[in-house]
């Protein structure tokens, strides 16, 4: 803004963006709510079975001359590791879990978790469109200010929030430093859809990079939703399919 003369022009995108930002989040934690809550009473009530209600016929087939079947054996096989061990498995789950966020805070941590999460069925694309959607956005905010299209860039590897994202987008600013267009420069990055690719010549071609981007941006932010809603109908389904699964095993035990 300060650059391009148009700094009141710029915030008012910004907070349009910061906006369109709030909302989403609330509609991915609103999305989540019920998935989480039907994931923690599916293991609970698992646990629960295993570990308490189970056992407690033991002393009844204690006292029977009888061998049990092979699933009950096993299931309070796996009840009394959960009774015995649950500490140094809650120990493991913190480990874990600290270690992912010191490995996250770590340039190649981060980039590897990245890849891993792009590379994930339906997440990843889910993470791609709105690292995608961050880009598109910024980069027609930008660029509309008059910031020239490397500096634009440069700009634009910190705000996409993905470091694979970011290190694709470098590549693309190394390539047009070479005298490559834009368009050719995103090419051969696997990351970056067709249509994103064709809005990007097009836009080079019309001279309306800003207009064409902006175009995507909407179309991008239109997806996100509808991919939340999928995700989350999917999630839905593989827990209740799990609970079911889980509820026969012990019934079968």
């Amino acid at each position: 803004g300060e650059s391009s003369g148009n700094i009141d022009a710029t915030l008012a995108e910004l907070v349009r963006y910061l906006e369109w930002a709030d909302d989403l989040n609330g509609k991915v934690k609103q999305a989540l709510l019920y998935p989480a809550i039907l994931a923690s009473a599916t293991l609970g009530l698992f646990l629960l079975m295993i570990a308490f209600v189970i056992p407690r016929f033991m002393e009844v087939f204690q006292e029977l001359d009888y061998q049990l079947p092979t699933l009950t054996l096993r299931v309070l096989a796996v009840g009394s590791f959960f009774r015995h061990w649950w500490p140094f498995l809650l120990g493991g789950a913190f480990a874990l879990v600290t270690g992912l966020r010191m490995l996250a805070r770590s340039e190649r941590g981060r980039f590897a978790l990245d890849r891993l999460l792009l590379s994930l069925p339906i997440v990843g694309g889910f993470k791609r469109n709105l690292a995608l959607s961050r880009f598109a956005r910024n980069f027609a905010m930008l660029f509309a200010s008059g910031i020239d299209i490397l500096r634009v860039l440069s700009l634009l590897e910190r705000v996409v929030g993905n470091s694979v994202l970011a290190a694709e987008i470098a590549d693309a600013r190394r390539r047009v430093v070479t005298g490559d267009t834009l368009s050719r420069a995103f090419a051969e990055s696997p990351y970056f859809p067709p249509l994103l690719k064709r809005l990007i010549g097009v836009g080079e071609q019309a001279g309306s990079l800003d207009k064409t981007l902006a175009k995507a941006a909407e179309y991008l932010d239109k997806e996100l939703p509808r991919a939340i809603k999928r995700l989350c109908t999917l999630l839905e389904a593989a827990i209740i399919v799990v609970l079911g699964g889980l509820i026969a095993i012990s019934a079968l035990a």
